[in-house]
């Protein structure tokens, strides 16, 4: 399995936010109730705020063969030394 990283842009921010919705459901199930999981994955339903959080952060997209399989979207503004 070979990964490739490389910034977000725009067009990808709808697939992501279906992927960031998707990942909430497969993978936190045994730690989160399902009202606890629609309120965190309910950030990816309004578009335009979407965007803009992905926007304001240094957003990374992990692809598997030009399909995006992860991302990371970091706040610099928040890093503390």
């Amino acid at each position: 399995m070979s990964y490739t990283l490389r910034p977000a842009m725009p067009a990808d921010y709808e697939n992501l936010g279906i992927l960031f919705q998707a990942s909430i459901e497969e993978l936190s199930a045994a730690a989160y109730s399902d009202e606890q999981r629609a309120l965190w994955g309910a950030k990816a339903d309004d578009e335009k705020a979407w965007a803009k959080h992905l926007s304001g952060c240094l957003t990374l997209v992990a692809e598997e063969e030009d399909e995006p399989v992860g991302f990371a979207a970091m706040r610099l503004s928040l890093i503390h030394i």
